[in-house]
């Protein structure tokens, strides 16, 4: 189940939602239990024109697949959306180069964490491009470490998508 509310304005906007069932047991079960039942809790503002500024919980910006059902393009999720992340904590800087082509720079609290998880942070960029009507082309990435601060390790992650 999900409990959702948005505010948007010209220079603000937020969202809060809300989550629980199966999906949260499985998914937020290293989360502290105060957090495994927030969806998106995010806030932001417009720094400049067509740049905005975003902080908090929010779903990843790298993978096919949303964690609702009805966002997919099948009802069941795919293997493959496994190996990309559902949610991510942190910062994101988003803007329209064009009415074509976006982008976004994140910087956060690493791979599907909500509570940090070292004393790094990952980063990760986004970049669509909106050729046809019916055609995008996006290009993610991350890079972080996602192991203990004793014993780093980094992870690099590239996905390329077309959706028609």
């Amino acid at each position: 189940a999900l409990l959702d509310t948005k505010y948007n304005d010209d220079n603000f906007r937020g969202r809060l939602a809300l989550h629980t069932g199966t999906y949260v047991e499985s998914n937020y079960a290293a989360e502290p239990q105060l957090l495994k039942n927030i969806f998106e809790a995010s806030a932001g503002f417009k720094l400049f024109d067509k740049v905005w500024i975003d902080a908090g919980i929010f779903p990843a910006h790298i993978g096919f697949e949303s964690a609702i059902s009805k966002d997919n393009w099948t009802y069941s999720r795919s293997l493959m959306a496994d190996y990309s992340p559902y949610y991510e904590a942190g910062v994101k800087v988003s803007t329209n180069f064009t009415d074509n082509f976006s982008g976004q720079f994140l910087v956060l609290n690493g791979w599907q964490n909500i509570k940090e998880n070292n004393n790094s942070k990952a980063v990760g960029f986004q970049f669509q491009y909106k050729p046809l009507d019916k055609l995008t082309l996006t290009y993610n990435n991350f890079l972080g470490n996602e192991m203990p601060d004793n014993a780093p390790e980094l992870r690099f992650f590239n996905l390329n998508k077309k959706a028609a």
